[in-house]
């Protein structure tokens, strides 16, 4: 991670704040004849952050869909809320190739990068732990890139600076295809002093659950060779009693109304959508491991 400046958050009010950043880049983007939009959900007032530094990082990125993407195309800001998991998602979209889920994974590995994309990502470890939260990157061909910073809806619990307790000696099994997803939310639950283990389909995880014997499994559900849902049901019909109930929540990128139903009747304890902070995570780490809660 990034050494800390000790900033401290602030109430921001995101309609003026986004106003107020897309305006300061229109000039860039008449030049290439781009136009850019918002959509801002109205329920969302006040957000505690740190300003300069989200500002830095939102700028650069949309100053990058702008470079990326070909001249007449749009770029775009959308924050939305998610009232059951308290989360709010800014998101930057683009209708070019934009920055690539390597490239930023590359980053939170410490590795440089050249000019424009190194000035972008420098501060991101930091700030996304700083404010609980996980960024993902979706790349589709022919519909751009779609750059997600998801962070608590209410203040975080942590301050630029502080350290995070550990919180117990739990082992977690994290089975997800994502490479900058399970490089995030390893990171943040080896923070908290749990042990981690991936995998990057359904059938690892089955074999890693078989020998690591995990106090919990984070199943996604969309994956090449098994799939969640799969793997879920192989869990459940395991011989062994102790490995057949360890709790099971499932999540997905992609969800719809009957992903949820789809993974309980599968056999899991719980269903997330993707994105979500990392301190609902927690809260839900916590309900099934109360043991090693604080």
């Amino acid at each position: 991670m990034t050494q800390a400046n000790n900033s401290p958050l602030q109430q921001v009010e995101i309609q003026a704040w986004s106003d107020e950043l897309l305006q300061s880049l229109r000039p860039l983007a008449a030049k290439k004849e781009i136009s850019i939009v918002s959509e801002i959900d109205s329920r969302i007032r006040d957000v505690a952050m740190e300003k300069d530094q989200l500002t830095h990082l939102v700028r650069a990125l949309i100053g990058s869909a702008i470079f990326t993407s070909p001249s007449g195309s749009m770029v775009g800001l959308e924050v939305t809320g998610d009232l059951r998991h308290d989360t709010v998602h800014m998101t930057i979209w683009d209708s070019g190739p934009g920055i690539q889920s390597y490239d930023v994974m590359r980053l939170f590995m410490g590795e440089n990068l050249d000019g424009f994309q190194e000035e972008v990502f420098k501060s991101l470890p930091e700030l996304v732990f700083q404010h609980e939260g996980l960024m993902t990157v979706n790349n589709s061909s022919g519909y751009g890139t779609r750059v997600t910073l998801s962070l608590p809806w209410q203040e975080p619990l942590l301050q630029m600076g502080q350290k995070r307790p550990a919180k117990g000696s739990g082992h977690i099994l994290l089975v997800d295809d994502d490479e900058l997803n399970i490089f995030t939310v390893a990171s943040y639950l080896k923070s908290m002093g749990f042990k981690v283990s991936t995998a990057y389909n359904g059938r690892e995880g089955l074999d890693k659950l078989l020998n690591s014997r995990p106090d919990l499994v984070l199943m996604d559900v969309n994956m090449p060779i098994m799939n969640g849902l799969d793997a879920i049901r192989h869990i459940r019909s395991l011989g062994e009693r102790e490995l057949s109930q360890v709790p099971v929540i499932a999540f997905s990128a992609y969800s719809m109304s009957s992903d949820e139903h789809d993974c309980l009747a599968a056999g899991a304890n719980e269903f997330i959508s993707k994105p979500v902070s990392m301190r609902w995570l927690r809260q839900k780490v916590h309900q099934y491991l109360p043991s090693l809660a604080n």
